[in-house]
């Protein structure tokens, strides 16, 4: 995308606050999402969109697939599948 060598914190939740700011539904499951994708990254040292890789990615899967939800149940594959999505939809950005 065109933001890629900006840094993830300087424009990610203002674009999804402005593009989902109708859809209060859609913001809370974007924003979320970000909220954990955002702490990997930072985890990963990936500060700007141009320095992410595939490694990443898989990195995430594995990373999301280890925790638990408040129940106590593991997170789902497909529950990081759609967090991925969100990173996709940033990524297009």
């Amino acid at each position: 995308g065109r933001r890629s060598g900006e840094a993830w914190g300087d424009w990610v939740r203002p674009y999804l606050d402005d593009r989902y700011r109708n859809s209060p539904k859609t913001h809370r499951s974007y924003t979320a999402a970000w909220e954990l994708l955002r702490v990997y990254l930072h985890k990963e040292g990936v500060h700007v969109p141009a320095a992410l890789n595939f490694n990443h990615v898989v990195g995430y899967m594995h990373w999301r697939a280890a925790q638990r939800r408040h129940s106590g149940k593991l997170i789902s594959r497909n529950t990081a599948i759609q967090d991925l999505r969100t990173l996709s939809l940033v990524m297009r950005e």
